[in-house]
């Protein structure tokens, strides 16, 4: 009898009770840095979780339509940022004639009541439905639009507003050059993405997302080191040789990729949503925990929201192996193995959050392990239930706002341990190989110079060796298509990140990065816990384990990059970029530098920061 795809038949199964929620903003959009300044720079809550990206379009418009109401939005670039996400997420100030809604009518954000005589001390109080056949004031038109039918409104190429269905279609293109000035290397690194984005919703109920690339790039040394030893390149799937008439081509590539979901919304609380699409947790420009650094996975979320408790169920097919990779034996389906993961934050109050992360990496045949479909039991218990040889992950995620503009935040995750041998070792009993952890400490700072928006950001990101492995590397190590689902560095390394932003002029955003990762590299032959894609029992000794056990390096990553938007969504970008790596073995030591530059539409930078 054949099987029912595991995935599909938890999504019959959920949707039964569960629903889902809008489309969301796709990780890396500049988006996040702007509501994120909103939130710690002015008291009105949020209804979203910044902890638990991406984020739900519906919900930033609200928060959004709620920030302007009261008017403190005063400096021209937040008013300038402001009017940005609102083009950027038009179909949500829809009055109810040119939209559906679950009420039928537009919801007016909440109004700002005085509580005393002197007008000085107020609340926040939702306002009664609102029928309206007019759009809202932050609906904006183009009054020219081109052809007559595109670009009716700033942010979109076309778009279609109905009484139950509304639809967003943009094109997606970045073309940027970036000769090298590495010693030796004459090569040009340049990429030629082309693309589209489209989103609709359906009666409010059903929401599609879809984006179609094709990108032609040639990488860096130290990306194509990494791609010749893992056989992936990080984000993409299969890829292939690409050849150019006008650069050197060398180390270039070309894929296929497409990122596609569909949303269910069948209560305001309770959501869901089944795709390809990436997840990432976490205040950081790094997680420990789960991230969007390997190629999006197929999976099915689903989210709880009840008071100051959020809740995000994920269950994901992984890849065992890329499809580039030679253990495949050519064009043959790539194995599979399973994620199932939750994390329960609870807001503690309007400063704190603590979130709890739990995963299981498995693989069984020919099935998904149904017990761990249950979407609130402690994933532990059932694996020692059950005598599995699954992979268990914990975590915990926090942050606090500690003043006005400033976020510290943490992580801390376990993969395995022994309590007698972590706190309380005999001689020679330190540094067991499977206490294995990895851990987050950082701080975040939004402000103002001059009254132009700034970001701060220190962080410290630390992991030690065989972490995220498994004792079986291919269907139970923490990594998908040989990419690691947390961290770029993966395992065995200590990494201090500097990062600082700049908004010299509404149109104009500055950026720059430093980064200092201190590690050891697996020498050939031999696992010193670098790797998450090995083995853990191919481990080089029992005791004695120490970050940065191997072949010792340091990496030193230097960038700028320097963006001016021309129109919505359209930007001239230049990128200074320097990486030095400094091994105790020269075969593992190398340089990449570059200054490029390009256009870039409706698509967000991607850094290959490691």
């Amino acid at each position: 009898m054949k099987l029912i795809h595991p995935l599909w038949g938890a999504l019959v199964c959920l949707t039964l009770t569960l629903s889902a929620q809008d489309t969301t903003i796709p990780l890396g959009d500049r988006a996040y840095d702007i509501v994120e300044r909103f939130v710690q720079q002015y008291p009105v809550e949020a209804d979203f979780n910044p902890n638990i990206r991406p984020w739900s379009r519906r919900a930033v418009t609200r928060y959004l339509l709620a920030l302007d109401s009261t008017n403190v939005v005063q400096r021209p670039v937040d008013r300038a940022d402001l009017a940005y996400l609102f083009d950027e997420n038009n179909e949500w100030l829809l009055a109810a004639q040119e939209r559906t809604t679950l009420t039928g009518a537009r919801q007016t954000p909440p109004q700002k009541v005085y509580t005393d005589s002197t007008r000085m001390f107020y609340t926040y109080e939702a306002s009664e439905t609102e029928s309206s056949t007019e759009s809202l004031a932050q609906y904006r038109r183009n009054q020219r639009p081109f052809l007559k039918y595109f670009y009716r409104t700033p942010a979109f190429l076309g778009e279609i507003n109905r009484e139950k269905f509304y639809l967003r279609l943009n094109p997606q293109l970045n073309f940027r050059v970036a000769p090298q000035l590495s010693d030796g290397d004459d090569a040009t690194l340049f990429e030629n993405l082309r693309g589209l984005r489209l989103r609709a919703g359906i009666d409010d109920r059903v929401f599609i997302y879809t984006d179609l690339q094709l990108v032609d790039f040639q990488l860096p040394e130290y990306v194509v080191r990494r791609r010749d030893r893992d056989f992936a390149i990080p984000g993409v799937g299969l890829y292939k040789p690409f050849e150019s008439e006008f650069f050197n081509t060398d180390n270039a590539n070309s894929y296929l990729f497409s990122t596609a979901y569909l949303g269910f919304n069948f209560t305001p609380s309770i959501g869901m949503r089944f795709g390809n699409q990436p997840t990432f947790l976490g205040s950081g420009y790094r997680s420990m925990l789960l991230s969007d650094f390997a190629v999006p996975y197929l999976n099915l979320q689903v989210n709880w929201k009840v008071w100051r408790f959020q809740l995000r169920n994920i269950f994901a097919e992984l890849n065992n192996l890329s499809s580039n990779d030679p253990q495949n034996g050519g064009d043959e389906l790539v194995g599979k193995k399973y994620l199932a993961a939750h994390y329960l934050d609870f807001q503690i109050n309007d400063q704190i959050s603590v979130g709890f992360y739990e995963a299981i990496v498995f693989q069984r045949q020919n099935q998904f392990e149904l017990q761990y479909l249950n979407p609130v039991i402690f994933y532990r218990a059932v694996e020692q239930l059950i005598g599995s040889p699954d992979n268990a992950l914990l975590g915990v995620n926090a942050h606090w706002d500690v003043a006005k503009g400033t976020r510290l935040y943490g992580q801390f995750l376990l993969d395995e341990f022994n309590l007698g041998f972590l706190f309380f070792p005999e001689p020679g009993e330190e540094g067991w190989w499977a206490n294995k952890y990895a851990m987050q400490f950082g701080v975040k700072h939004h402000g103002y110079l001059a009254d132009k928006p700034i970001l701060l950001q220190a962080e410290y990101n630390r992991a030690r060796p065989y972490m995220y492995a498994h004792r079986d590397s291919i269907s139970a190590s923490y990594t998908h298509s040989n990419q690691y689902l947390a961290h770029p560095s993966g395992s065995n390394f200590g990494e201090l990140l500097l990062r600082a932003q700049y908004r010299p002029g509404v149109r104009w955003l500055v950026e720059g990065r430093a980064l200092f990762i201190s590690g050891g590299d697996n020498p050939i032959g031999v696992n010193e816990g670098a790797n998450p894609l090995l083995d853990h029992n191919t481990r080089n000794r029992e005791f004695g384990n120490e970050v940065g056990q191997g072949i010792a390096y340091q990496t030193r990553i230097l960038g700028l990059d320097v963006s001016y938007e021309f129109y919505h969504g359209m930007f001239l970008d230049l990128d200074v970029f320097v990486r030095d790596k400094n091994s105790d073995d020269p075969a593992f030591s190398n340089r990449d530098v570059y200054i490029g530059g390009g256009v870039r539409m409706n698509i967000a930078r991607r850094r290959l920061d490691f």
